[in-house]
């Protein structure tokens, strides 16, 4: 199952430790996110396009996000928006927990109100057209992500593979994690080859094939060596 714009659900993703080699000019990222498997939770608020043509009344970004915060930080064992340490993804109550979105204004504000989780940035990667242009290319995510201070960028497979090692080595040198989603994700040669270029984390609905391929028995990304499995599949 791939993330998308819209409302409600939650994935399990693996997590990579500090230490990754360098891959081509980019540096690894230097957040120490948590080696175990984490909650990835997703928070879903409709593009202003939707919101235009839809009868429902949403809730402004600001009171979306407090709601949203209020409710994880306490069942994760954090103490609310604007309190906590710096972003390792494991909270004082032991759950480990990275937010991510589709939108980029709610990804500042969980950035800004929480110091406790890692805050990633989805992206489609251009494969679909949006009125905001930091949501229509891997590139503009990036430079997005990087100078909001977020942990990471989850892009599209599909668009990361074609410029697989150009686009590592971009999102390190921002100091960046990437992690990577889509269908191509099921396919044993994609998740090998994003694996030997240094992604940093990978959702697939195939992981305990990639596990078996691995020669590997958790599901999730192993910090310090080189080795790692895909991160868990979408619940």
């Amino acid at each position: 199952r791939r993330p998308r714009p819209g409302w409600g659900s939650t994935s399990r993703w693996g997590r990579r430790g500090a230490g990754r080699a360098r891959v081509g000019e980019g540096a690894p990222p230097t957040t120490n996110l948590h080696p175990l498997p984490a909650r990835l939770r997703q928070l879903k608020y409709p593009t202003d396009a939707e919101r235009a043509t839809s009868t429902t009344r949403f809730r402004g970004r600001n009171e979306f996000c407090d709601a949203v915060l209020s409710v994880v930080l306490q069942e994760a064992g954090g103490h609310g928006p604007g309190g906590g340490s710096p972003p390792t993804g494991r909270s004082g109550g032991g759950r480990r927990v990275i937010f991510s979105t589709f939108d980029p204004d709610c990804a500042t504000l969980l950035s800004l109100k929480q110091p406790r989780h890692p805050v990633f940035f989805l992206t489609n990667g251009g494969t679909e057209c949006f009125a905001d242009p930091r949501m229509n290319s891997l590139d503009a995510a990036l430079e997005f992500a990087a100078s909001s201070n977020l942990q990471g960028v989850v892009a599209q497979a599909s668009t990361v593979l074609p410029r697989l090692d150009a686009v590592v080595a971009a999102a390190h040198a921002h100091g960046l994690h990437l992690f990577t989603w889509g269908a191509a994700n099921n396919d044993a040669r994609a998740y090998a080859a994003q694996r030997a270029a240094g992604v940093d984390g990978v959702i697939s609905d195939d992981v305990a094939g990639h596990c078996r391929a691995a020669g590997k028995t958790a599901s999730h990304f192993e910090g310090g060596g080189g080795d790692a499995v895909a991160g868990a599949a979408a619940a």
